[in-house]
């Protein structure tokens, strides 16, 4: 596996990708949402992500960032796909849409620069579930944001959505409350960047998931 930024040529990969889970048990998505709207703004502004299932990489997960000429494959959409095809994708929100939520940590309080970014749109081809890439996806993403300055991490996590809330606090994500949002009920979660297991075990006490 190899997570890497996206390419514009792949709009129409990411969108099929985003249509195979649409209807499915745990997905609060529809033919609407997420559509080509919002992959041509996460790709204009460079911030959408893939996971690629590339030959050769079946048992490892090489991530195209690290060294600064790996950053720099990074900030280009990584090296030529050699036939590979798309099985996972996560989005940093451009600018933050939860900020009025009541729940969150001061990011003052936070280690790092004080940055908080939120993520969306993480989604993980159905054949591919159930093998651990949605936490791999995640962490990876995370250090991209570390690598921005980033203190926090936010995002919402439908309550319906069983394993998706287990990925998250498998990550070390926290439920710092619910709220009603876009039609459905969502748990809102935050890891502060210089903690890896805060609060795991009372959040999973809670939801009974694991």
């Amino acid at each position: 596996m190899v997570f890497r930024r996206a390419r514009n040529e792949e709009a129409a990969q990411i969108l099929a990708l985003y249509r195979s889970v649409t209807g499915s048990e745990f997905c609060t998505w529809n033919e609407f949402y997420p559509g080509e709207e919002e992959i041509a703004a996460d790709l204009s502004a460079g911030n959408l992500y893939v996971l690629e299932d590339r030959p050769g990489t079946e048992n490892d997960l090489e991530a195209v960032w690290g060294s600064e000429s790996s950053k720099d494959q990074l900030e280009e959409g990584g090296s030529p796909s050699q036939g590979g095809s798309i099985v996972g994708a996560a989005s940093v929100v451009p600018e933050n849409e939860l900020d009025d939520l009541e729940f969150w940590t001061d990011p003052g309080e936070a280690a790092g620069e004080g940055k908080v970014f939120e993520i969306a749109r993480i989604v993980i081809s159905p054949r591919f579930q159930g093998k651990g890439l949605g936490k791999r996806l995640v962490t990876s993403l995370e250090e991209v944001l570390r690598e921005r300055g980033c203190s926090a991490v936010r995002l919402l996590a439908a309550v319906k959505n069983i394993p998706a809330c287990r990925t998250y606090l498998h990550c070390g994500f926290r439920i710092l409350g619910e709220c009603d949002r876009y039609g459905d009920h969502y748990y809102a979660c935050e890891k502060l960047m210089d903690s890896q297991n805060s609060g795991r075990s009372n959040c999973c006490d809670q939801l009974q998931i694991m």
